[in-house]
């Protein structure tokens, strides 16, 4: 499930984030440790259920919705002159909102870090060998409800039909 996909608002945001936080180190680092001393998230799955993603994505969406409502209250002439406009609103608070839920996604793996020792986190994405994977961990500091994944229902007596 990719929330951020919609009207723009996730338009260059994972390779934003995957930059991010393979270029940044967080926590302090040890004097003592070893190259492979490092951990890994998934940024992507952290985005998708961290609270100020969510916080973002739904206010992001009520002002496409009141935009929407006023062009369509517009007539012909005005119309266009606002579309533009509103486009231009939208790109800017939507780098807006990346920008701090973004950063408040960094502070509370940066807490994690600092209160598990961890020297350097980076995003899943840049590394290709080594590293401990904290995913879950991070998700789990975040004390958040994640939904599992539904199963498909079958109705009862039909057959699964394979391709």
């Amino acid at each position: 499930m990719n929330c951020f996909k919609t009207d723009g608002f996730s338009h260059g945001m994972t390779l934003t984030v995957a930059l991010a936080l393979g270029l940044v180190v967080f926590g302090s680092p040890r004097a003592n440790a070893e190259i492979s001393d490092f951990y890994t998230i998934d940024s992507q799955a952290v985005m998708e259920v961290h609270p100020a993603f969510q916080d973002a994505m739904q206010e992001y969406q009520e002002q496409i919705q009141q935009m929407q409502q006023q062009l369509q209250e517009a007539d012909e002439q005005q119309r266009a002159m606002m579309q533009q406009m509103m486009q231009q609103q939208m790109q800017q608070l939507g780098t807006e909102l990346q920008e701090e839920a973004f950063s408040a996604m960094q502070n509370d793996i940066q807490e994690l870090a600092e209160e598990k020792g961890y020297g350097t986190i980076l995003d899943g994405n840049v590394v290709i060998v080594g590293g401990e994977d904290i995913t879950n961990e991070v998700i789990d500091a975040l004390d958040i409800e994640v939904p599992e994944p539904e199963e498909p229902v079958m109705p009862e007596g039909e057959a699964p039909v394979m391709p």
